[in-house]
């Protein structure tokens, strides 16, 4: 099995998102069925763009989307069409060169050309639902699973 997972922060990058991967995919790139797991993350300065570890390859090929101050919402808008554009042209043929055969994404990536992207991929999908920021039917014509990570947001996914 050839896994992808989407995510915008991994170590050492600091965050819920990373903190989680971070512990999550050592253990699941030892699990004897794993050829070989790809984490696809943001590129962030004085970092190498691909590291292996093993079965680990961490890829920091997405461009970076930092949270701006509101006032600087060109900005911000800017680097969400980049990140949108950037799926929408790469990842199908990314999919097909490293061989994927299941996505998991966080869903802090999202928008129309994301989920069009990712049904151009043809493979199954699993969304990581970790807040209310997603459109939980949006999800739903995407992903093939929901992976829900609280309660709280399994009632909101499900309302």
């Amino acid at each position: 099995m050839r896994p992808l997972i989407i995510t915008a922060l991994y170590p050492p990058a600091v965050g819920g998102a990373a903190t989680y991967f971070g512990a999550v995919t050592p253990r699941l790139a030892r699990r004897e069925e794993i050829e070989q797991l790809i984490v696809l993350t943001e590129h962030l300065p004085g970092l190498p763009r691909r590291q292996r570890q093993g079965k680990l390859e961490v890829l920091r090929l997405l461009p970076a989307r930092v949270s701006l101050p509101q006032r600087r919402w060109l900005g911000h808008a800017a680097t969400y069409v980049w990140t949108q554009l950037w799926f929408a042209a790469r990842l199908p043929s990314f999919v097909q060169r490293y061989r994927i055969d299941l996505i998991h994404f966080h869903t802090r990536y999202r928008g129309r050309l994301f989920y069009a992207a990712l049904r151009r991929s043809r493979v199954p999908v699993v969304a990581d639902l970790r807040d209310k920021m997603a459109d939980p039917a949006r999800l739903a014509s995407t992903a093939h699973r929901l992976l829900c990570c609280a309660e709280g947001v399994q009632r909101f996914a499900i309302a």
